[in-house]
């Protein structure tokens, strides 16, 4: 996890971004040597490429994935994705990149990997937001800055002694990362807190917390 962060905000902070943008992402992952296909199976042209990259299966069915082989660097992404999906995806196979994974057949390790540097790309904490904002606009204000920093980060600390950082939803049973595509959009969302989370009252989501499921 810590790797995860440390990586994403390198990232965001290498490239003066508070939020990330889709096009942010493509301009990412295309400075990083890959380029972007949208794609759908059933295109005949794709296919042809598929079976000469030898790409079949589970593989076809994914929302995202990589495929490098020498110079060669793609990144598919099918074309079923909206928007939101689609950024989430990305930051997603962004994360695959820097950590240096193989690719398409990313262990479940790999995977939890990349889904906590997505976390951490697409949702930065607003102090370091704030620094990125205001050092990219050269605004000379370093003793509010340091304020702002000090107090945010002392209200993580007593924030993150009592929360976890998990959410469900009203009625469920499993705890998500905020970035799960499960609870996107639902507003019935309650943060975990580290009590609940250490008396076992939920268990881990299997689409975002794979590793962690028993």
């Amino acid at each position: 996890m810590d790797k995860a962060r440390r990586l994403a905000w390198h990232v965001l902070r290498t490239n003066g971004l508070t939020s990330p943008t889709l096009e942010n992402l493509v301009f990412l992952i295309s400075s990083e040597g890959y380029e972007l296909i949208d794609y759908d199976e059933s295109n005949p042209d794709l296919q042809l490429l598929f079976d000469e990259l030898r790409l079949t299966g589970d593989i076809l069915r994914q929302n995202a994935f990589l495929y490098r082989n020498g110079d060669v660097k793609l990144l598919f992404v099918h074309a079923r994705l909206d928007a939101q999906e689609k950024r989430y995806a990305l930051a997603h196979e962004l994360g695959h990149i820097m950590f240096g994974h193989r690719g398409a057949h990313s262990s479940v390790s790999e995977e939890h990997e990349a889904n906590e540097f997505a976390h951490y790309l697409l949702y930065p904490p607003a102090a370091l937001r704030a620094w990125i904002g205001l050092a990219s606009h050269k605004v000379p204000v370093l003793i509010t800055l340091f304020v702002l920093t000090c107090l945010t980060s002392l209200a993580g600390i007593m924030v993150g002694r009592s929360y976890s950082p998990y959410y469900v939803t009203g009625g469920g049973s499993r705890y998500h990362l905020a970035s799960c595509p499960v609870i996107r959009g639902k507003t019935n969302l309650h943060h975990l807190k580290q009590e609940e989370l250490e008396k076992g009252m939920y268990s881990p989501c299997r689409i975002c917390l794979p590793d962690e499921v028993p």
